[in-house]
């Protein structure tokens, strides 16, 4: 089975277009991701910029992914961009990962706006796995935590530049590939897991916290 790590990167639909906005508040304007075997190599990446449909990229997402209106002139729009993906990531079973959820929910609410069907896509949707989640169940905690600092808490300098999608997608990859040894994991996550797991709750009352010989204390 292949494993393969996704990231998007998006800009913001233009408000003028209102009713597209209620299904969908943003398009997809990059995609990365890199497909791994079993044992945690990189076999193969893809990388494809997506030229929106509803406005230009913005100056704020544009200083953010690096992404700009003359690099997506010419590209594909979500359709073809997305066809190209699928393609790519083939028909032998897989399953795939992203940082957090966000990146399937956007997959999903754009190929409703845009009325993408393909069959492909919904079993991709079906095979979807949030590593953050997983992440913080390795680590046996609650709090979501950032891919940046999920990466630098491994002992790694996060690779590429934040907010490329290849990059994104190649270092969540990286944590994947040092949970495949779950021994290994555990000795270096164990100061992050300590970190970040809740402190033992302290009592509800004083008598809980101190004992009835505390309370005698005060008729």
């Amino acid at each position: 089975m292949f494993h393969i790590f996704v990231d998007f990167e998006m800009n913001v639909i233009d408000k003028a277009y209102r009713e597209q906005r209620m299904i969908c508040k943003r398009e997809i304007i990059e995609i990365g991701a890199v497909k791994l075997d079993d044992e945690g190599n990189e076999i193969s990446s893809f990388t494809q910029y997506v030229k929106p449909e509803y406005g230009q990229i913005t100056e704020y997402y544009a200083n953010l992914t690096g992404i700009t209106n003359e690099q997506v002139a010419d590209q594909p729009h979500f359709h073809a961009a997305m066809g190209n993906f699928l393609e790519w990531a083939g028909d032998e079973a897989y399953r795939i990962y992203s940082w957090s959820n966000s990146d399937v929910i956007q997959v999903s609410r754009e190929a409703e706006l845009k009325g993408e069907n393909d069959p492909r896509l919904e079993l991709m949707i079906d095979r979807w796995v949030d590593y953050q989640e997983e992440f913080g169940k390795l680590l046996g905690v609650e709090k979501r935590i950032g891919l940046k600092d999920a990466v630098h808490a491994i002992g790694i300098d996060f690779e590429g530049r934040q907010h490329d999608a290849l990059w994104d997608a190649r270092n969540t990859a990286y944590i994947y590939r040092l949970s495949l040894d779950r021994k290994q994991f555990d000795q270096v996550m164990k100061p992050i897991a300590d970190l970040f797991r809740p402190q033992k709750e302290l009592g509800t009352s004083l008598g809980e916290l101190f004992g009835s010989e505390f309370l005698n204390l005060f008729p």
